[in-house]
């Protein structure tokens, strides 16, 4: 069986140690060409209009100082350089973050930005045939210790940025 390789840029994967049992995971997720019908099923919305106005919100809260930080964050090689920038800058990666959070939450489930993306991306690095068993399940499917790391939250949006760019720029409409 051949194992389908995706670009680096669009894999990320988060080393979660079950506080229970102490076993260690790596958890993957995936921005490839199921993210967007995915995503649009889970909350009705397409991705590229969440995200607008995700890039729309986030208009209203930037200045100065936190593109700086967003450039030093993209420029941080290791989660550690990223935690110090995070560190260094809280105040403007906290307004940045209410932001996100405030964007208008989705469907009957009342599902955040963040949180959809992070379902969507993790479903699509999981065989395709597990991902009606995976929507069932729904935000369980990924432990609560992912969804409060700001630091991976903003690395999966801009995963899933880069991807929808990436449709866009190669799409034959």
């Amino acid at each position: 069986m051949a194992v389908k390789r995706y670009a680096k840029r669009f894999v990320a994967t988060y080393h979660y140690t079950d506080p229970d049992s102490g076993q260690d995971e790596d958890i993957a997720f995936v921005a490839n060409g199921r993210i967007m019908p995915l995503f649009k099923s889970l909350v009705g919305v397409e991705l590229s209009k969440a995200l607008e106005e995700y890039k729309e919100s986030l208009c209203k809260v930037i200045n100065k100082d936190r593109v700086e930080a967003i450039f030093k964050f993209d420029e941080a090689k290791t989660a550690d350089d990223k935690l110090a920038v995070l560190t260094d800058n809280i105040d403007d990666f906290a307004a940045m973050m209410s932001t996100a959070m405030s964007v208008r939450s989705y469907g009957e489930n009342d599902i955040d930005l963040i949180e959809a993306i992070l379902l969507c991306a993790r479903i699509c690095a999981l065989p395709t045939e597990d991902e009606g068993e995976a929507l069932a399940i729904g935000r369980e499917i990924i432990p609560d210790e992912i969804y409060q790391d700001p630091t991976f939250a903003f690395e999966i949006l801009q995963l899933a940025i880069n991807y929808e760019s990436h449709a866009k720029k190669n799409s034959t409409r």
